[in-house]
């Protein structure tokens, strides 16, 4: 194995020389673009670029193709005269997940939270409705900056019967960041359903949820519905508002029409 430094223009010409390898994948090599970008991309990781014996590429088009859209060189471990013997041995490690890493970090409940880590950018962003993808790096970033949500996991765990606990916990952090008082008696309610009336915000909540649970999977809601009946039934809640039923959890197929995450109310 050898390194070598790969230009926009070298990595150009070798994907465009090559004569068979797996499907390219524009979103996932503009993910890989975005790290090198940002300088989170680690050419010294242990992953190298690898050639066939009749000189084609064999593994690497994506981080090639990367180098093209982002203009960055690269320095890449490079490997010759790889043979199809050879080939049935790459890619069988599994992809290191958010998850993994929280893991090996000792954190707790860490499915929940690396998940809480995603839903708390596209809440915080107004992008529920876009399953939009961060780098563990950028993922690493919101935990430091929102360490409150180490705390929040326990809330969102607390109703994963009812909804996603990923979910919940980026809520919790949300509705906590304006009022956590208030925030902690909603999820300790939703939870439980103690002291609960019909018309209560929370009462109607835990009841559209429940109802939904009980449907087949294909037919429950999505995450980003769920995401809009939670945040206004908060908004009622807070204000002591008294309602008969939550609108607006649709989710058609123009996505100009999809509602919007609403403005939390505290």
């Amino acid at each position: 194995m050898q390194r070598e430094i790969f230009s926009p223009e070298r990595a150009q010409t070798i994907i465009e020389a090559q004569l068979k390898n797996r499907k390219l994948t524009e979103s996932h090599a503009r993910e890989i673009a975005g790290a090198m970008s940002r300088g989170e991309f680690r050419p010294g990781n242990g992953e190298s670029i690898k050639f066939m014996v009749d000189g084609s590429l064999g593994d690497g088009q994506h981080r090639l193709r990367a180098i093209v859209i982002s203009g960055i060189s690269q320095e890449l471990a490079v490997v010759y005269n790889q043979t199809e013997e050879d080939a049935l041995t790459w890619d069988n490690g599994k992809r290191r997940t958010m998850a993994d890493s929280l893991s090996r970090e000792n954190e707790r409940s860490y499915a929940a939270l690396a998940s809480s880590l995603v839903w708390h950018r596209r809440v915080t962003e107004g992008r529920v409705w876009l399953n939009t993808k961060y780098s563990r790096t950028q993922l690493h970033e919101t935990l430091e900056v929102n360490p409150g949500l180490r705390k929040s996991v326990a809330f969102g765990v607390s109703v994963s019967f009812l909804a996603p606990s990923g979910l919940c916990t980026a809520l919790h952090r949300a509705f906590g960041d304006i009022n956590e008082e208030k925030a902690n008696e909603f999820f300790s309610v939703m939870a439980t359903g103690e002291r609960l009336e019909s018309g209560d915000a929370v009462f109607v909540l835990r009841d559209v949820l429940i109802r939904d649970r009980a449907k087949r999977h294909e037919n429950r809601l999505r995450p980003p519905q769920i995401a809009l009946l939670v945040a206004k039934a908060w908004n009622a809640f807070v204000i002591g508002k008294k309602i008969r039923m939550l609108r607006g959890a649709q989710r058609p197929s123009d996505r100009a029409k999809r509602e919007q995450f609403p403005k939390l109310l505290g």
